[in-house]
């Protein structure tokens, strides 16, 4: 895929994606906006971000890998559920928060120290401006 933009899902619509790749798309992956979103079992790779939840919308995102993008994810919604997935090798930030509640415990972070935040001694950088938890992560990928 060679698009701006790979993905739309948006309002008031309920979407449940299992089993898609989304690679190569110039500026979102997965764009979700004011909708409830669950993708699983994915691959969401080489885009400038990965992907973007905004205004007013829920995701869960489970067993899935978001790498090689810019930035992995740029969170702005008031819930994100984010369990087993492989967050590693995003240029930028894993996942990029701001005036959210994001659950992302149980994720391999490209490294088993976890996350980092201010450089990458570790695995993939998390920016916070919110309440993220990301404590226990797992040490090893995820399946």
């Amino acid at each position: 895929m060679n698009a701006t933009i790979g993905m739309v899902i948006a309002f008031d619509s309920y979407l449940y994606m299992n089993d898609i790749q989304v690679r190569n798309a110039a500026e979102m992956g997965v764009m979700i906006t004011n909708c409830t979103a669950k993708i699983s079992n994915s691959t969401i790779e080489k885009n400038n971000w990965g992907i973007s939840a905004t205004r007013g919308s829920s995701l869960e995102i489970q067993n899935s890998t978001i790498t090689g993008n810019n930035i992995g994810m740029v969170i702005t919604i008031s819930e994100c559920i984010i369990r087993y997935c492989n967050i590693l090798g995003n240029k930028d930030f894993g996942i990029l928060t701001v005036n959210s509640t994001v659950d992302a415990r149980y994720n391999y972070w490209g490294s088993m120290f976890g996350p980092s935040y201010l450089f990458k001694f570790r695995g993939d950088l998390i920016w916070v401006f919110c309440d993220i938890k990301h404590f226990p992560w797992l040490l090893f990928p995820a399946n």
